[in-house]
């Protein structure tokens, strides 16, 4: 929209020393192209408005993603606290008792590897449920970029 001034400096062709110098002023005046310069004002504000949505979205992604991490963290400890202080007790208690059934002969061997695979498979998703625990706490140290 503006003019554009160019100024230059030369030493003349075939100069040398102090010679003479040649100064040289070009004026660039935007008389009959205002809709060029329009369309690239235009270019330029619709330029600026797709990066700032791309921001926005990359911002939406980071913060789904972290809300979705802390759920699973949390999940995960609650999950991991509720076998160590109830499901792993109870399963230990089921195997004592079902070892004590069969020592007085009130059932059979198959109840006690039962409830030894019970007792088992509760320790298992135990340390499942840590393991878990730690994978997300990776991705959400990866997410933010620091280690907790």
């Amino acid at each position: 929209y503006y003019p554009d001034f160019m100024p230059m400096i030369d030493r003349m062709p075939g100069q040398q020393g102090s010679g003479e110098w040649m100064f040289m002023l070009t004026v660039n005046i935007p008389l009959f192209f205002k809709g060029k310069y329009d369309a690239g004002v235009e270019e330029a504000e619709a330029g600026i408005e797709a990066s700032e949505a791309m921001s926005e979205s990359v911002k939406n992604q980071i913060f789904l993603e972290l809300q979705d991490l802390a759920v699973k963290l949390e999940t995960d400890e609650r999950t991991a606290e509720l076998y160590r202080t109830t499901l792993i007790p109870q399963s230990d208690q089921g195997l004592e008792a079902a070892r004590q059934a069969y020592e007085t002969g009130r059932s059979d061997f198959s109840t006690v590897i039962d409830s030894l695979m019970a007792l088992e498979n509760a320790r298992f998703e135990y340390y499942r449920s840590l393991t878990l625990f730690q994978q997300h706490l990776a991705d959400l140290e990866r997410a933010v970029g620091t280690s907790f």
